[in-house]
């Protein structure tokens, strides 16, 4: 009896909104009398025309919703523009203070602030066609198992196919950032044991604590290749998201979580996510949970529409479900993937002061003070110029002479390096290299980074090293 009140519902919502010549023609329905209101639908082209239009376009599907895939990462769309290609993403790092000085003078000097710009384009533009045949719009009007039947057809055809692509473009992008190397991510064994389970929600607990604080590990602007500057982000408590697959799931137990995060676990329910995996793309399988800020993802709408098209010669209807939108990531909200310890470390060290590179001496380079430590370089980088193949490439500056060593480079798909901000080769595959010895151009030490990204299985592993700490010689004259 429920689904034909809906049905009647869909009919008289129908009739509400036509024109004054289909509510002439066609009866309020009811329970009993569905012959009765298709015979003017089904006699008159005008009238069933305009029935079909509504019923795609307009009535049928605020009405029929329950009977749609409900797409469970829905809720990550954000509102933007339906006009233009481009949404722009604005985010301003904060203010560095300065010593009190009462004699200064520099009351007019501008400051100006370290404004960073995220562009996300529109990058899916999809049609669902469906075609309606006027036997099964006849047969729609015989009983209601009939009506049922025709707007099934309305919904699985056009509708679910694309809410169902669109749950697939949602996780594949959610483990995007993990395949090209732009989301943090943290090795941890895969929790299938009860001392796994622990150690999985402990590195959690960690994540979830430190999203709160500003800072710069988390987001990806340094990673994508943002310029200046890294970026400083920090993530409000109910903004953060869990996706976690759902084999994890059943081995982490939602209110343990909720604890290390302390929270009720109904508040964390809200905010957990379970997806059976993380897309197709390569090592996708390694992901096993992506912790990001609610903003991270960046999904829009640009049109969504049904176009329509009438065939006379064999009397059916085609109809044409458009739907373009833009499927991004934010570089400037946080985001972190806990992924299968299986990336093995690539380690970086001063080329040897007796070694040359390029035919350049590594003394010339660098002094024998040149360290690498946690992250940190440190030690001096002399001025180099005169004729020679790096000067001659790169122009004449600082520079660093490094050796990159791993156990076993046969393991890896690719090991890219290089810095941050780069002068102008970007990042290097050094993984088939003879020797995995490279020179670096500081330009900006403040704002540049060693970077070692290292690629296997489709999963990726990030090193960055400052160079704060990095001693540049000046040009002599």
């Amino acid at each position: 009896m429920a689904k034909v009140e809906t049905n009647v519902n869909i009919l008289n919502g129908i009739r509400e909104a036509a024109s004054d010549n289909y509510r002439s023609l066609v009866p309020i329905a009811t329970a009993s009398n569905l012959q009765d209101v298709g015979n003017p639908i089904l006699s008159y082209t005008p009238v069933r025309n305009e029935f079909l239009s509504l019923l795609v376009n307009k009535i049928a599907l605020p009405i029929i919703k329950a009977r749609r895939f409900r797409n469970p990462l829905a809720m990550l769309k954000r509102e933007g523009s339906p006009l233009g290609y481009d949404e722009e993403e604005i985010g301003v790092n904060p203010a560095t203070a300065k010593p009190f000085d009462a004699k200064s003078a520099d009351l007019l000097a501008q400051e100006t602030p370290d404004v960073k710009v995220a562009y996300h384009r529109m990058n899916r533009q999809d049609r669902y066609d469906c075609t309606i045949q006027f036997a099964v719009l006849r047969a729609g009007f015989m009983t209601w198992g009939g009506f049922d039947r025709l707007t099934d057809e309305i919904v699985q055809s056009l509708y679910n196919g694309n809410y169902i692509d669109e749950f697939a473009h949602t996780k594949k992008l959610i483990a995007a950032g993990v395949a090209d190397g732009s989301m943090c991510t943290v090795p941890v064994a895969k929790p299938e044991s009860e001392a796994t389970a622990k150690a999985f929600v402990k590195a959690a607990r960690t994540a979830f604590t430190n999203f709160q604080f500003p800072s710069t590990q988390y987001n990806s602007w340094a990673r994508s290749g943002g310029a200046g500057a890294q970026y400083t982000a920090w993530s409000d408590k109910d903004r953060i998201m869990l996706f976690i697959r759902s084999d994890i799931s059943t081995e982490v137990d939602v209110e343990v979580l909720a604890r290390a995060f302390n929270l009720e676990a109904t508040d964390l329910m809200g905010r957990v996510v379970i997806v059976p995996d993380f897309g197709d793309l390569e090592g996708a399988e390694n992901i096993f949970t992506v912790m990001c800020d609610f903003d991270y993802p960046v999904i829009i709408d640009k049109l969504f529409t049904v176009e329509d098209f009438r065939n006379g010669s064999n009397l059916s209807t085609n109809y044409y479900l458009h739907v373009w939108q833009t499927y991004s990531t934010s570089p400037l909200n946080n985001a972190v993937a806990f992924v299968a310890n299986s990336v093995p470390p690539v380690t970086l060290a001063p080329m040897l002061q007796s070694e040359s590179i390029f035919e350049v001496s590594v003394a010339d380079i660098q002094s024998a003070d040149l360290a690498v430590g946690d992250g940190i370089v440190t030690g001096t980088s002399k001025y180099l110029s005169g004729d020679n193949a790096i000067v001659n490439v790169w122009g004449p500056g600082n520079f660093l002479a490094l050796q990159y060593n791993a156990d076993d480079w046969s393991e890896y798909e690719h090991v890219y390096i290089g810095l941050t901000n780069s002068a102008g080769s970007g990042l290097v595959d050094i993984k088939d290299d003879d020797t995995h010895t490279a020179t670096a151009k500081i330009t900006d030490k403040y704002s540049q980074e060693l970077i070692i990204k290292a690629i296997k299985g489709g999963i990726s592993k990030t090193w960055l090293y400052s160079l704060d700490n990095l001693t540049l010689e000046p040009e002599s004259r």
